[in-house]
């Protein structure tokens, strides 16, 4: 249930930025929306030499993720092969959180310290990656985005935010 209300929470925020970017006049084509078929599977594979998981490449199927955008082309070997530090600028909507997101989510699928059957998954009670977000509502969107595509793998993954309650800040 929690990971279907995370779904929904996607879905309804790619819908805010859609109607914020025809509002602001901004024409990018949105790659997520469109659907192919199966060449979203053949799109993520020869894109990234079949390095995603099969479980991740199946969410972003669902999830209608056409093609790795292009700040997400651009940063994922620099992060998953070459342990590289990325500062990417892209306007809203172009996929900067899957950017970063993408190749953290496989090299944790990818580690030994998590077990491929969630049968024998052992929790480690350790935290395999932070992020650190300037806002709740930016926090909680990245936690949405990457619950979906880790959906039905062994990672979990939970939003925390401090400050005041949401009733006080307004």
């Amino acid at each position: 249930a929690r990971k279907k209300a995370a779904l929904k929470e996607v879905k309804k925020q790619e819908k805010l930025e859609q109607q914020e970017q025809k509002t602001s006049g901004n024409n990018i084509t949105n790659n997520k929306k469109k659907k192919n078929g199966n060449n979203n599977m053949i799109e993520w594979t020869s894109r990234f030499n079949n390095l995603l998981d099969p479980q991740v490449l199946t969410n972003l199927k669902v999830l209608n993720f056409n093609k790795p955008t292009p700040i997400q082309e651009e940063c994922f070997f620099p992060i998953y092969r070459d342990y590289k530090d990325i500062i990417g600028i892209a306007e809203t909507g172009s996929g900067k959180t899957l950017a970063f997101a993408l190749p953290m989510i496989q090299r944790l699928l990818s580690s030994n310290n998590v077990h491929k059957k969630k049968n024998h998954h052992h929790q480690t009670n350790t935290c395999q990656a932070l992020i650190i977000s300037p806002t709740r509502e930016l926090a909680k969107q990245i936690s949405n985005h990457i619950n979906a595509v880790i959906k039905d793998t062994v990672l979990s993954s939970c939003c925390i935010v401090g400050g005041m309650s949401e009733e006080k800040q307004q």
